[in-house]
């Protein structure tokens, strides 16, 4: 079961991902994704819509809600609040902090599971114990 960091859906979605071998036969198991990665997309397309006047906030909604759709939403709970604060304090003592948000998805993903992230952002996941890191690249701007 594997767990879909923000980042590769934002790739997905700008079509930038590279598609491995790796890759293909990670997302045949079951993907899900977080809430806080909702809220990533979310948060990006309100900024857009706010700093660009000619930017279309109703058709990117329409993408990002049909797309979020086809997969499964990991529920955060009192144990994964729990899970991100054993996170936090475990990389706040070896001096390797992160994102909140990322060690929200991390811990949200272990208690339900999801053991293996796909990722751009390898380098914050794989601080958290008990995460397994499938990276990527993305194709270069032409």
């Amino acid at each position: 079961m594997i767990c879909l960091d923000t980042t590769f859906l934002i790739d997905f979605l700008k079509e930038r991902i590279i598609i491995t071998e790796e890759i293909n036969n990670s997302l045949k198991n079951t993907a899900a994704i977080t809430p806080f990665s909702i809220f990533e997309l979310y948060h990006g397309i309100y900024r857009l819509k706010r700093k660009e006047p000619d930017f279309d906030f109703d058709k990117r909604e329409k993408e990002i809600l049909n797309f979020i759709k086809i997969f499964q939403i990991i529920n955060y709970n009192d144990k994964a609040a729990i899970k991100t604060a054993e996170v936090l304090d475990f990389l706040e003592s070896e001096g390797k902090i992160i994102d909140l948000v990322d060690i929200m998805i991390a811990s949200a993903a272990l208690v339900n599971d999801f053991k293996t992230i796909i990722t751009r952002n390898e380098s914050h996941f794989n601080k958290i114990p008990g995460i397994s890191v499938i990276g990527y690249e993305i194709r270069k701007r032409r």
